[in-house]
């Protein structure tokens, strides 16, 4: 009975380490979502601006 509740332990860990994992590479990923963002609301900007411009 003690190897399960080892072995279950030891599951629990893996879980919670993976969920950390998960966790932090979400982060990442809304990180450079948000780049991706301001890149392109600068670049349509810069693109009203010469319309603007031209007219």
């Amino acid at each position: 009975m003690i190897n399960g509740f080892t072995s279950l332990n030891e599951n629990i860990n893996k879980t919670i380490d993976l969920t950390k994992q998960i966790e932090q590479t979400s982060k990442e990923q809304r990180l450079g979502i948000e780049q991706i963002n301001s890149v392109i609301t600068s670049q349509d900007k810069q693109t009203q601006k010469i319309v603007s411009d031209s007219t």
